[in-house]
C-alpha cells in the first residue's frame, strides 16, 4: 500500500472523527451518555504510548549526514582501539580488547548493563488548601506526605525478560489521621519470545492495604490479587493479533467488610494493522465479568473498540479513538448501562525543546435502572433513566530548560451534565465546570536522583451553590534509583 493512499485514509478518518465530535455537540440532548469518569479512563488515547511513538518520531528524522557522522565515529573509535591493542603485550591483548570493544558497543548503542539488583526510594510532600471540596471561605487545608520503598530482582536473559518485585508505601496526614494507610504488594512480571513470531508476557501483583476506618476499632485490612497474561503474534508483516486475558480479586478476611469483597475477569482479543511504518490502525473486543458477595453489584460488560494512531507531519502525530460499551446486570435491582466514548489526541514537537499535546475526550452514557415498591403490583415499577454527557478538554507544553532542567504547563476544562427521567418525566437537571491548571518542574540532580515540584489549581461551579470549590495543591519529591 502507497504512502499518499494511506494518507488519504487518515485524512478521511480524521474529518470522520472531527464530523462525530461536531454532532455530538449539536445534538447533545438526543445522545446518551456515561457517568463522566469513563471519558476520563481512556487516559486522554493512551498518553504514555502517544509520547513514546511521538519521541521515536523525532529520533528517526536524524538526517543523513549525521547517521554517516556516528558511523564514522564510531569506526574511528574502532581504529583507535585496534591501534591501541597493537601497543600491548602480547599476552594481555586479547583481554583488554574485548573488554574495552564492550564497553564502546554499550556507549554507541546506548546499551546499559544490566543490574541483578535495583534498589528505589521516593518521597513526598504536598499541602491541600480545600481536601473537603468546601465552598470559598470555608475550606480546610491539610497536609499529606508518601514514602514509598521498592526492591527489584532482574533474572532476565537473551531471550527471557522476568523481574521481581518488592514494594511497600506509608501514607500519613497531619489533620485527618482517618485517611492514614500502608501498603505492601509484590510484583512478577516475565516477557518471552516463541517460533520468531509469537510474545507471551505475564504479569502478576499480590498487594496488601491497611486503612483506618470508623466502623471498628482496627485497621481495615484489603487484599488485592491479579493476574495477567497477553499473547501476541505476528500474522503478517503489517497485522499482528493480541489475546489479553486477566483476572482481579479483592479479599477482605474481617467479618465487618466481607460482604465488600470483588473479583472480575475480562477476555480482550484485538489486532493491529499497520497502514505505514508510521501508522496502525487498532481494533478490539472486550467481554469482562464482575461479581461480589452481594448480587446486586453483579454485572457483565461488553466493549467494541477501533483506534488510529500515526504521523501527521514530520514533526507530529494524532490518535483518534471510538468505543461502544454495554454493561448489563446480573441481578434483579441491578441498571443497564449503554455509552460511547470518543478522543482525540494531538502531539507536537514544536522546536527541539518545546513539546505541545492536545487531548479532547468525550463519553455519552444512558443508564436504565427499574424498582418495583410492593413486588404483587406491578404498576408500582418506577423506571429511571440517567443521560449524561462529559466533555474533557486540556493543552500542556513541555520545555527542556536545560539538560537537567525541564518544566510542564497544562490547562484544560471539563463539562459535566446529567438528566434523570423517572417515569419519561424530567426528575433533575444538573451540569458542573471545572478548570483545572498545572505547572511542574523537574531537576535531575544525577543519573540516580530527581526533585519534581508542582503547583495545582482547580476550580469548579455549577447549577448549585455547593458545586462551587476551589483547590490550591503544593507538592514536592524526591526519588532515588540504585
Amino acid at each position: 500500500m502507497k504512502w499518499p493512499f494511506c494518507m488519504k485514509i487518515g485524512q478521511v478518518m480524521l474529518k470522520g472523527v472531527m464530523i462525530t465530535i461536531f454532532s455530538f455537540f449539536l445534538f447533545e440532548k438526543t445522545l446518551f451518555a456515561v457517568y463522566s469518569e469513563d471519558a476520563e479512563k481512556l487516559d486522554l488515547f493512551k498518553e504514555e504510548a502517544l509520547m513514546e511513538f511521538q519521541e521515536n518520531l523525532i529520533a528517526e528524522e536524524k538526517t543523513q549526514e549525521q547517521r554517516q557522522l556516528d558511523s564514522t565515529v564510531a569506526l574511528d573509535a574502532l581504529d583507535s582501539l585496534n591501534a591501541k591493542s597493537e601497543t600491548v603485550p602480547q599476552s594481555g591483548q586479547e583481554t583488554i580488547t574485548k573488554e574495552e570493544i564492550e564497553l564502546l558497543k554499550r556507549k554507541l548503542l546506548g546499551v546499559q548493563k544490566k543490574d541483578l539488583f535495583e534498589f528505589g526510594v521516593d518521597g513526598d510532600y504536598s499541602y491541600t488548601t480545600n481536601v473537603n471540596g468546601a465552598v470559598p471561605r470555608k475550606e480546610k487545608g491539610d497536609s499529606q506526605w508518601n514514602s514509598t520503598a521498592n526492591t527489584q530482582i532482574n533474572l532476565s536473559g537473551k531471550k527471557t525478560d522476568i523481574r521481581f518485585e518488592l514494594r511497600g508505601t506509608k501514607n500519613w496526614n497531619l489533620k485527618q489521621s482517618i485517611n492514614d494507610s500502608w501498603q505492601v504488594e509484590e510484583r512478577l512480571r516475565s516477557r518471552r519470545r516463541f517460533f520468531k513470531k509469537t510474545n507471551v508476557s505475564m504479569n502478576s501483583r499480590i498487594a496488601r492495604n491497611n486503612s483506618k476506618t470508623l466502623e471498628i476499632d482496627n485497621n481495615r485490612i484489603r487484599y488485592d490479587l491479579s493476574n495477567q497474561a497477553t499473547i501476541n503474534y505476528a500474522f503478517t508483516p503489517k497485522i499482528s493479533l493480541n489475546a489479553d486475558l486477566s483476572g482481579q480479586k479483592t479479599v477482605f478476611l474481617q467479618e465487618a467488610f466481607d460482604q465488600d469483597s470483588t473479583w472480575q475477569v475480562s477476555m480482550a482479543p484485538s489486532g493491529f494493522w499497520n497502514l505505514t511504518p508510521k501508522s496502525r490502525i487498532s481494533f478490539g473486543y472486550t467481554f469482562g465479568a464482575s461479581r461480589g458477595r452481594v448480587e446486586s453489584g453483579d454485572t457483565n460488560t461488553h466493549n467494541i473498540r477501533i483506534g488510529y494512531f500515526g504521523q501527521v507531519t514530520k514533526k507530529s502525530s494524532a490518535s483518534l479513538d471510538f468505543s461502544v460499551n454495554k454493561s448489563l446486570p446480573q441481578s434483579t435491582d441491578g441498571s443497564t448501562s449503554t455509552s460511547i466514548n470518543t478522543g482525540l489526541g494531538y502531539t507536537w514537537q514544536m522546536t527541539p525543546k518545546v513539546q505541545m499535546t492536545f487531548q479532547y475526550t468525550r463519553g455519552l452514557t444512558n443508564t436504565t435502572s427499574e424498582s418495583q415498591g410492593d413486588p404483587t403490583d406491578d404498576a408500582t415499577v418506577t423506571r429511571t433513566d440517567t443521560y449524561a454527557v462529559n466533555d474533557n478538554f486540556s493543552i500542556s507544553f513541555n520545555h527542556r530548560l536545560a539538560q537537567k532542567i525541564s518544566l510542564s504547563l497544562t490547562g484544560g476544562a471539563s463539562h459535566t451534565r446529567t438528566v434523570t427521567l423517572i417515569d419519561a418525566n424530567k426528575d433533575s437537571e444538573t451540569r458542573q465546570f471545572t478548570f483545572p491548571f498545572t505547572f511542574g518542574a523537574t531537576y535531575v540532580l544525577t543519573r540516580w536522583m530527581r526533585f519534581n515540584f508542582r503547583y495545582n489549581f482547580s476550580f469548579r461551579t455549577g447549577d448549585e451553590k455547593s458545586d462551587t470549590s476551589r483547590v490550591h495543591t503544593y507538592s514536592s519529591s524526591m526519588s532515588m534509583s540504585f
